[in-house]
């Protein structure tokens, strides 16, 4: 719009001052010329689908080279190829269809602007005739003909207008929605752990886009500082949902959340993050070297820190000099095995020298030689710190100072290994499924 306006101003302008009469004899054409330039701009530009088409065959293509891997052992290249062709060809068949509106459009719009033309150069030679000068007229005809041109091309585009304020209105609406818990700039100003226990009083939580779906019915326990405890239990049934809010993705719906008997939610959340160490099932590794994969944990940190966090994580792989630390890992770290990614995982999270561990199913996509390297890493890395652990492998947890397990976001019971298999509850059954689906192999590794 601003274009527009700016564009017809220093024509009329400009033509005015070159020879005011021809300016206004053309002056009644200027919406003649505006409106076909207008129609063209909009039909040319204006159709729409062969973009969106266009953007989802580079979605179907991407995919396939992203995942190639699974394509080629799925057998799958003829279907990717079928449906990136189909894509491919929905665009040139719509294109086909168009090439009647923009040959009019091309037709229309060249024919009004030479007729204009016409009109406004056989009106010049009269008025060269009559006294006035041939830069005069030509200034005059052009500035009013490319300013009518600009306004023009600019409407073509007014009806995209309000889908950008449709979208900007819900852009806008998100970027200035507060963040419950926002690390860049955090409310809570504490900055101590006090004594450093962790305590769940009647921990009541529901996500925010499942409000009616309550995930934690009152969760209590009390862990003392450097003990190790370990949740289990069913898939849903809230394990995965404390330590997101250990982490402080969340703040608890109700009850409360203690660290040093102060509520986690009145902590500086950035601070408080660096006091914890994560370690996920599928750890994600950046394409960047292997140094820096690590360092990431801690960006100030010394190569001496970060070989200190490798020792500690049993990172055996880089110092028999099979990768180089300038190593790039590849795009989410493919050049590292499963068991590798996780140990660089565990010196990452190692190298914060945090005062929390939480590891979550860090060994459960592992097998058995793989598993026992990461685990000798975690056991290693959990010495004098509070871990919390979710395993699914209860032979991985069964040295934990406390045992707590869940079903339907509660604790139904709690203990060490040996007094909960004597209890002989759902911990029991757990165990009993475990140990019936041990292989041979896993016998034997163990």
């Amino acid at each position: 719009m601003v274009n527009a306006v700016l564009a017809l101003v220093a024509g009329l302008t400009l033509g005015f001052v070159g020879d005011w009469r021809l300016s206004l004899a053309t002056l009644g054409l200027v919406p003649v010329v505006a409106g076909s330039m207008a129609l063209v701009t909009f039909i040319m530009f204006g159709m729409e689908g062969g973009g969106a088409k266009y953007s989802l065959a580079s979605e179907i293509s991407g995919e396939a080279v992203l995942h190639i891997r699974t394509v080629r052992a799925l057998g799958s290249e003829e279907q990717s190829l079928r449906l990136f062709t189909k894509a491919v060809d929905d665009v040139a068949k719509k294109g086909v269809k168009d090439v009647p509106k923009t040959g009019f459009a091309f037709g229309f719009g060249n024919a009004v602007v030479w007729t204009v033309f016409i009109l406004g150069f056989g009106y010049g030679a009269v008025r060269v005739d009559d006294g006035g000068t041939a830069a005069g007229v030509m200034q005059a005809m052009m500035c009013i003909m490319f300013g009518a041109f600009g306004m023009g091309a600019a409407a073509g585009f007014l009806p995209d207008g309000n889908k950008g304020r449709l979208a900007a209105y819900d852009l806008f609406n998100l970027i200035d929605r507060p963040s419950k818990v926002n690390a860049v700039t955090p409310i809570g100003t504490i900055e101590t752990l006090g004594d450093g226990n962790v305590e769940l009083k009647d921990v009541k939580f529901t996500y925010p886009h499942r409000p009616g779906l309550p995930v934690l019915k009152g969760v209590s326990f009390k862990v003392s500082r450097g003990q190790s405890v370990a949740l289990v239990g069913p898939s849903g049934s809230g394990k995965s949902t404390i330590i997101q809010l250990l982490q402080r993705f969340y703040d608890v719906t109700e009850g409360s959340l203690l660290i040093g008997g102060t509520e986690l939610r009145n902590f500086n959340v950035a601070w408080w993050r660096k006091q914890v160490g994560f370690v996920g099932q599928e750890p994600v590794l950046f394409d960047i070297t292997l140094e820096e994969n690590v360092r990431y944990g801690n960006q100030d940190a010394t190569k001496e820190q970060v070989e200190v966090a490798a020792e500690l994580a049993n990172m055996d792989y880089v110092f028999d000099g099979r990768i180089a630390w300038t190593d790039k890992m590849g795009i989410r770290g493919e050049r590292l095995s499963g068991g590798q990614k996780q140990r660089c995982a565990i010196a990452r999270a190692m190298i914060r020298e945090p005062s929390f561990l939480l590891l979550d199913e860090a060994t459960s996509a592992l097998d058995s030689v793989s598993e026992n390297l990461v685990q000798e890493s975690l056991d290693r890395a959990r010495k004098g710190r509070t871990t919390f652990t979710i395993a699914h492998r209860l032979s991985t947890i069964k040295d934990s100072d406390l045992i707590l397990v869940m079903a339907l976001g509660e604790i139904t019971e709690s203990g060490t290994h040996d007094e909960l298999l004597e209890a002989g509850k759902l911990y029991w059954q757990l165990a009993s499924q475990a140990q019936a689906k041990t292989s041979p192999l896993d016998a034997a590794a163990a």
